[in-house]
């Protein structure tokens, strides 16, 4: 049983990612008005933190008692799900600060290469 539960969550989970891929344009622009120092914070603290919610979160979950008989209770299903979905949601914001850094530095070419053309 819980394997049905692990996928119904994944499936929830990857579901909602595609629903953030679509505000990336709007998340792209708010990285950009942010000052740089706030992105590099941003992205190294939202990746761990990110990590951090999901192992304090399952933790909690599996210590209430509601992983029995090789599934989870309906309250710990829910609450799998839910921390699923902040831990999706803080590393896409992560993520999206350190790739905001990355694009930064990266020059678009203004000229084409130096190839010497023979005047006619």
């Amino acid at each position: 049983m819980i394997w049905l539960q692990a996928g119904v969550c994944l499936i929830v989970w990857i579901a909602y990612g595609f629903l953030l891929r679509r505000s990336s344009e709007r998340l792209r622009q708010r990285m950009h008005s942010m000052r740089r120092g706030w992105r590099v914070l941003l992205g190294s603290v939202g990746l761990l933190v990110g990590l951090g919610v999901l192992v304090v979160g399952l933790s909690f979950v599996v210590s209430l008692g509601a992983l029995t008989g090789g599934s989870l209770t309906t309250e710990g299903w829910v609450s799998v799900a839910i921390i699923g979905l902040v831990f999706v949601h803080i590393q896409v914001l992560g993520a999206a600060a350190m790739t905001s850094l990355v694009l930064e530095e990266v020059t678009a070419p203004t000229r084409g290469t130096s190839v010497s053309q023979e005047k006619k």
